[in-house]
C-alpha cells in the first residue's frame, strides 16, 4: 500500500479513536501556505491540533521522536491561519500526537496529550 492511502487510513483510525473519547472533529488535513494539520478537534473548550504518525508493527516506541520542533512550529503557524480563517473561540490550544501502529489489519493507537 502506498504511503498516502496508508497515512489516510491511520488518520481515519485516529479520528475515530478521538471521537469515541469525547473529541469533536473540526477539520481533517487542513492546509495553508504554512503547512498542514492532520486533525483539528476540540475537547470541551480546548482547540486540539493533532499530528498523526503511523508506523509498522514494532516501531511505535520510536514514533514520538518523528515529530520534531520544526514540525510543531509549522503546526502552530498553520493553526494561526485556521483561527484567523474560522475564528473559533476556545479557552486553550494544545498540540497532541496520535501514534498509530498497524498489525495484520488492526490499529493500535497511543494518544499523547500536550505533546508540545
Amino acid at each position: 500500500m502506498s504511503p498516502v492511502p496508508r497515512g489516510r487510513a491511520a488518520e481515519e483510525a485516529a479520528r475515530r479513536f478521538l471521537e469515541t473519547h469525547g473529541f469533536s472533529t473540526l477539520a481533517v488535513n487542513y492546509r495553508s501556505k504554512q503547512g498542514e494539520i492532520d486533525l483539528i478537534c476540540h475537547e470541551g473548550t480546548t482547540l486540539v491540533l493533532v499530528e498523526v504518525k503511523e508506523r509498522a508493527k514494532g516501531s511505535i516506541q520510536e514514533l514520538d521522536r518523528a515529530i520534531d520542533r520544526k514540525k510543531i512550529q509549522r503546526i502552530l503557524k498553520t493553526a494561526e491561519k485556521y483561527i484567523e480563517e474560522y475564528t473559533p473561540r476556545f479557552d486553550e490550544i494544545r498540540v497532541d500526537a496520535v501514534l498509530v501502529e498497524k498489525d495484520e489489519g488492526e490499529f493500535f493507537i497511543r494518544h499523547i496529550r500536550e505533546f508540545a
